[in-house]
């Protein structure tokens, strides 16, 4: 899988006008809207039920009645899919934050900072790490925790085909979207980034700069883009690896 190739089927992927595409479009934004509910279950309920909607008809691309018809009985499976990656992910995250604290740790420890020291006085801990934060080992420190970091997109980047596998198969996918995407993880995270970076970017921005009202306006479009980006990018890497441009081997 090449970006080039993930690109232009990504063009394909949301160039294409037929029914059920628009059929998405409408239920992203819907999803956007219901995410910014004020009752928290409603506006999380909302979301996953328009965005498992989304994601059918993006995914499905078939006629406006066989879209609701096929989701009402994929929908669990989706949900099932997407809860095993959610746990899986959520180990990850775990595992590699405690692997990159110790890391931190026994470079601070190594490189002069006197962490018994700095709890036994609360009141000058916060003087000690700002002195010791001009030092090569802080950098060295922080050098490791975005090492960790960009792993753990890495992986999220690789979970990307699960939601398109679950619904053209019919089946739970979770383990094998990894097993699938190996030594795509810096693609598919370059592709993530590209794709929902500006919709990340126009919800902060909404959120610290505007007044509440066109605030919300402007986080639920940028909830809506992102969702479709995501779903998009999903379906698309999910079709260049199906075509046989990489170790695959979908169930037909």
């Amino acid at each position: 899988m090449t970006l080039t190739a993930l690109t232009s089927e990504l063009r394909g992927v949301l160039s294409s006008h037929s029914e059920g595409r628009t059929l998405a479009y409408l239920f992203g934004v819907l999803a956007g809207a219901t995410s910014l509910l004020p009752n928290a279950t409603l506006a999380t309920l909302g979301f996953i039920g328009f965005a498992c909607l989304t994601a059918h008809a993006f995914v499905s691309d078939v006629p406006t009645s066989e879209t609701l018809r096929r989701a009402t009985g994929a929908t669990p499976r989706l949900l099932a899919s997407l809860g095993l990656v959610s746990a899986i992910l959520f180990f990850l995250a775990v595992m590699t934050l405690l692997a990159s604290g110790l890391a931190a740790f026994a470079i601070m420890s190594g490189s002069g900072f006197d962490f018994d020291a700095a709890s036994a006085n609360p009141e000058a801990y916060d003087e000690e790490l700002a002195k010791y934060q001009e030092t090569p080992g802080w950098q060295l420190a922080m050098a490791v925790f975005l090492v960790a970091l960009l792993l753990f997109l890495g992986a999220v980047a690789r979970a990307l085909p699960f939601a398109a596998a679950s619904i053209i198969e019919g089946r739970i996918v979770a383990l094998e979207a990894f097993n699938w995407t190996r030594k795509q993880g810096a693609r598919l995270l370059i592709a993530l980034a590209i794709l929902t970076g500006p919709a990340i970017g126009l919800a902060a921005w909404a959120r610290f700069s505007l007044s509440a009202g066109i605030g919300a306006f402007v986080q639920a479009l940028a909830v809506t883009l992102g969702l479709i980006a995501w779903i998009a990018l999903s379906a698309a890497s999910y079709r260049l690896l199906r075509r046989g441009e990489h170790e695959f081997s979908p169930t037909d």
